[in-house]
């Protein structure tokens, strides 16, 4: 095996580092905030549709039960 590599001589690079952020900038995610963002607006895009149907919370991520789940989550895959 061949390694290819580029020669670098005059390249200025900084090493990544994170900003500091201020103590407490971040809020704790509370279940009404989960649901707000991630749950109401396809809820609401529904209800306007005319398309929502309580007996369907699945579409939404509601899990009727945790049972047998390695990670116990609701809303499903819900991103942060």
């Amino acid at each position: 095996p061949e390694l290819v590599v580029p020669d670098l001589t005059g390249f200025s690079a900084q090493a990544l580092r994170q900003l500091p952020r201020p103590r407490g900038a971040e809020t704790p995610l509370t279940a009404q905030q989960l649901f707000l963002e991630a749950v109401a607006p396809a809820v609401e895009k529904d209800f306007k549709e005319g398309t929502f149907d309580p007996e369907n919370l699945e579409k939404y991520g509601f899990e009727p039960t945790q049972e047998g789940k390695l990670f116990q989550l609701y809303p499903k895959n819900f991103p942060r």
